[in-house]
């Protein structure tokens, strides 16, 4: 037999196997066959009626996690959701509370089990709610995720830390002394936090708005954007990626750093140490001193009070400064190729200006 007829005869029997094949998987999913849903679950695990030492949770599902005012007068835990008949059943016999009962402690079992051949399994996200009389405090809440998002609200707690190896983390209406979160690979968001905050973001972008207390982050890869930041220093440093910070008061020091990427500020009190080895600077409405230095970049700043302290720096970028109309200063402005526009030096203050720029025009402007 020729090659090119038997080639022939083969594609149409695959095609006629792949045709029936799809038939077969369309009935399967009509019958709702293909997709496994697993078994609903509501178990409850009772809490001491003291206050709470801690809470410790671990799961690789997607788990919203809230508190809730106890109407029983009773405080305990609740997890809902659905799960395969086999972690349904291991989670029915988990005991997850300290003989005390002032320490709760789950892992979630999991089969791992997300798709095989003719069958999908799609579970959805399960819940963690923590039933808490009113005068109940907890010293620590510990949430991990090992692939999963993690939603988290409404807490007052002493410690939060949170862990995410993959997926997303949002947190809000979290009052605590300290909050701690970081993510190897996904989102972070925060919303209205009172806490000091520390958070390490690997790869993904990293979202916060309405924050009272000390803010620091770090992150290796993906932007972060602030608003709304009241506290006495604020940290933040990118390896790559772009800063935001705008709408916030900085009692003390605001330090900004990025090795490639964009940092721009606006309407944000505070003094101000900006450094980006690639990228251009924006900073607008500045109220205090500011220290700014990139290597390759522009750098634009416009102040609305006077500062006693300016020095901004550029190897190659123009520098575009706008100070008030009534700022007086002493004017130290050099560029190596370029040209420069600045007001007449006063004598009678101690305020100062500084402008390099190794290649590019600088203009301070009033």
């Amino acid at each position: 037999m020729p090659k090119r007829h038997l080639r022939s005869k083969l594609f149409f029997a695959g095609l006629v196997l792949f045709i029936i094949g799809a038939i077969g998987v369309g009935f399967t999913m009509k019958s709702g066959e293909m997709i496994e849903k697993g078994e609903p679950l509501t178990k409850t695990w009772d809490l001491a009626d003291s206050d709470i030492n801690k809470i410790a949770f671990s799961s690789s599902r997607d788990t919203l996690i809230e508190w809730k005012k106890s109407t029983s007068g009773k405080n305990y835990v609740e997890l809902s959701g659905n799960y395969s008949e086999n972690d349904k059943a291991d989670i029915e016999k988990l005991k997850a509370t300290s003989s005390d009962g002032t320490s709760f402690d789950l892992t979630v079992p999991e089969e791992n089990v997300w798709f095989n051949f003719g069958k999908i399994y799609a579970y959805g996200q399960q819940k963690l709610t923590v039933y808490l009389t009113e005068d109940t405090k907890v010293d620590n809440l510990k949430l991990n995720s090992h692939s999963g998002d993690m939603t988290v609200s409404n807490f007052k707690v002493k410690n939060f830390v949170s862990t995410t190896s993959s997926g997303e983390l949002k947190v809000n209406k979290i009052e605590a002394d300290n909050v701690k979160a970081s993510s190897n690979s996904g989102d972070i968001e925060l919303t209205d936090i009172k806490a000091d905050t520390t958070l390490e973001n690997s790869s993904g972008e990293t979202t916060i708005s309405n924050l009272t207390g000390d803010l620091q982050v770090e992150g290796n890869s993906g932007d972060v954007t602030v608003s709304g930041v009241k506290a006495k220093n604020t940290k933040i440093a990118v390896d790559s990626g772009e800063i935001e910070l705008a709408n916030s008061d900085i009692a003390e020091l605001v330090t900004l750093t990025s090795s490639s990427g964009d940092i721009s500020t606006l309407d944000t009190k505070g003094k101000m140490h900006v450094e980006s080895s690639s990228g251009s600077v924006d900073l607008e409405r500045l109220t205090s001193n500011l220290n700014a230095k990139t290597n390759s970049g522009d750098i634009d700043a416009s102040f609305i009070n006077d500062s006693k302290d300016i020095k901004v720096y550029t190897d190659s970028g123009e520098i575009d400064l706008k100070v008030p109309a009534d700022f007086k200063a002493v004017y130290e402005v050099n560029t190596n190729s370029g040209s420069v526009k600045k007001p007449t030096s006063e004598t009678n203050t101690k305020n100062q200006v500084t402008a390099d720029s190794s290649s590019g025009d600088i203009t301070i402007e009033k």
